[in-house]
């Protein structure tokens, strides 16, 4: 009863326009405060913007990605550090998938590539160097140290997949090492 009960809050909230929903988002104490609400919702709002996204909806589809990236930015600093990655690596994939059907532009709030080049370069807690450091002898590293190989290997995903939009190696030369790298990693 109960999850039936949540499932139609979320359906409800998903069903409303997305300046209502933006307002929602916006007020102090929000419903969306209740994690796991928000979480659900914010599932809710990518797979929206993916389905407006494959009906060609290009604008309706930039005004829901709009309204999940601000969900997610009042969502992250109330999420653990463990699901901040799950949470954001979603939201940088759906940022990928718009600018690869609508494409790239600079200074956008959800089509830069800056801002997912910057999301890596902020929560890559290894540098360059340690990383082929310690990929050459990964086998005999600590489990900690494997684990944050594993999600550094994962974090590299999300730039292969930024690498294949057009011209975006030659605007971030500096992924090129990283992205060797990932085959290197466990």
């Amino acid at each position: 009863m109960v999850q039936t009960t949540s499932k139609n809050i979320v359906e409800t909230w998903l069903h409303q326009d997305a300046a209502t929903l933006l307002k929602w988002i916006d007020v102090e104490p929000s419903p969306i405060d209740d994690l796991i609400f928000g979480l659900s919702v914010l599932d809710g709002l990518i797979i929206k913007v993916d389905h407006l996204l494959s009906q060609e909806e290009n604008q309706l589809c930039l005004q829901w990605a709009t309204v999940t990236i601000k969900l997610y930015d009042r969502l992250l600093p109330h999420i653990s550090s463990t699901l901040q990655i799950t949470v954001a690596t979603k939201i940088m994939m759906l940022r990928i998938r718009l600018m690869k059907a609508l494409g790239v532009q600079s200074h956008s709030s959800i089509l830069d590539p800056e801002t997912i080049v910057q999301w890596f370069q902020k929560t890559c807690n290894l540098s360059l160097a340690e990383t082929e450091a310690m990929a050459q002898e990964w086998k005999n590293q600590p489990v900690e140290k494997i684990r944050q190989l594993r999600q550094l290997k994962n974090q590299l995903q999300i730039l292969v997949q930024l690498s294949q939009i057009p011209h975006i190696l030659s605007s971030y030369p500096e992924l090129m090492p990283w992205l060797n790298l990932k085959s290197q990693l466990p």
